[in-house]
């Protein structure tokens, strides 16, 4: 169903600059999928499995209470087949066909809303059985039952789509918030580590949640540690079909350079979206990476109606040296689920490694990525950089903070002695 004439049939729809004809033939092919699907199709099974109300043995064709999301199904269908199939005004050659549908027939807009939670329930329901569990468009997710009733609603099939869109367009989005590392029989160390984010989205390719091997700093007392540092900015778009896996290695070392490694080859955290009873959206997560000499625990979130943040750091003249070793902190501050959270985008303190070199006016840096909810409009940047020099004291180059939104998404920040522009895009 996810991935052959009914979603094409419901991208259609959603176009309002389909030919009338085209959309006609799709109504005509949703009407008829769905009686097909109520009567075949063993995702309706799993309409009933899926409601924890209804338990996990019921089988709808054998007279056993329906779930809510049953009967929604039932009623819906039925005031579209009462509208649609029996009328006898209908003519699939007019070009006014459409027309006729949405304001005579389906009372606009909210029999075409019905009509499209209809089949964006249909579809749901099918990734959360398993079916078609691949990523892309392979189906809709839950946040999708929302998007098409509420392209119904606000933008009737006749209507100009706005430039800007008539909804915002948000993502299932995936975020790691903090990763707090134990490393045994330390008392204070350094360390540095390494992470990916595996997604079906992106074919198993990793995705590194530490940007270049940068060091994480973390006392241990007792074997209860503060919270590392580093880089914790991932984001990446999840359908609601979609899986992730995480996977840590985290080292250090201490004052004498003696190694002591997490080994976690064989530990991950997994996530999936089709193991509801598990795995949750919208509400933070911590999962534990274990190894023979220590763990690190990992909180993250899946957020619904989520955006990319992409923040871009471009060194404009540092002290007006062409090239120069920096170390420092940039971080971002955004809110997520209410709370305030600071996310480590570069983080050398004192043994500075990354070697920036000015040509032409800018060096940039990123961009690194961070996922927040849609709602949330604004995004606060920290800068405070040094000049490391190896025979004269270390110089300060700025300590400055700016907010950007997606009405303001650049910035020039001057310090002491160095000028930094902060671009941002909003996906």
């Amino acid at each position: 169903m996810g991935r052959t004439a009914l979603l094409d049939a419901v991208v259609a729809l959603l176009n309002a600059d389909s030919p009338p004809a085209d959309q006609a033939y799709a109504y005509l092919v949703i009407i008829q999928m769905i009686p097909e699907a109520m009567r075949f199709n063993p995702i309706l099974e799993h309409i009933v499995h899926l409601d924890p109300l209804a338990g996990y043995n019921v089988h709808w064709r054998d007279g056993a209470p329906l779930t809510r999301d049953m009967i929604t199904l039932q009623n819906h269908w039925r005031t579209i087949s009462d509208a649609v199939l029996w009328d006898d005004q209908g003519d699939t050659e007019s070009s006014d066909y459409n027309v006729a549908l949405v304001n005579r027939q389906l009372d606009e807009p909210q029999g075409l809303a019905g009509l499209l939670s209809c089949v964006a329930l249909l579809l749901w329901s099918s990734n959360q059985a398993g079916y078609n569990p691949g990523p892309g468009p392979s189906g809709l997710g839950k946040r999708d039952v929302g998007f098409l009733a509420a392209r119904a609603t606000k933008n009737p099939i006749n209507s100009p789509v706005p430039k800007d869109g008539w909804i915002p367009k948000g993502h299932d989005m995936f975020q790691i918030l903090e990763v707090d590392a134990v490393v045994k029989g330390q008392n204070w160390l350094r360390a540095y580590g390494e992470g990916w984010v595996y997604t079906e989205l992106e074919g198993s390719v990793p995705q590194n949640f530490f940007d270049h091997k940068e060091e994480l700093y973390c006392q241990v007392i007792g074997n209860v540690n503060t919270k590392t540092g580093g880089s914790l900015a991932v984001a990446q778009a999840l359908y609601a079909a979609g899986h992730i896996s995480v996977v840590g290695d985290l080292s250090s070392y201490n004052i004498v350079g003696l190694d002591n490694k997490i080994t976690t080859s064989d530990s991950t955290i997994e996530w999936d979206a089709r193991d509801t009873d598990f795995n949750v959206y919208d509400e933070v997560q911590t999962a534990r990476l274990s190894g023979k000499d220590g763990y690190a625990d990992v909180k993250y979130v899946v957020m619904t109606n989520a955006r990319k943040v992409g923040i871009s750091i471009a060194a404009l003249d540092i002290d007006g040296q062409n090239s120069i070793y920096m170390y420092g902190q940039i971080n971002a501050t955004a809110t997520l689920l209410g709370e305030s959270h600071t996310f480590g985008l570069y983080r050398i303190e004192d043994r500075p490694e990354i070697h920036w070199t000015i040509e032409k006016g800018a060096e940039v840096s990123g961009p690194w990525t961070l996922a927040i909810p849609m709602k949330q409009k604004k995004v606060q940047i920290d800068l405070s950089l040094y000049r490391s020099r190896t025979l004269l004291a270390d110089k300060l180059l700025i300590h400055d903070s700016v907010t950007l939104s997606p009405e303001s998404r650049s910035a020039t920040l001057k310090g002491e002695n160095g000028k930094f522009r902060i671009d941002t895009t909003w996906d």
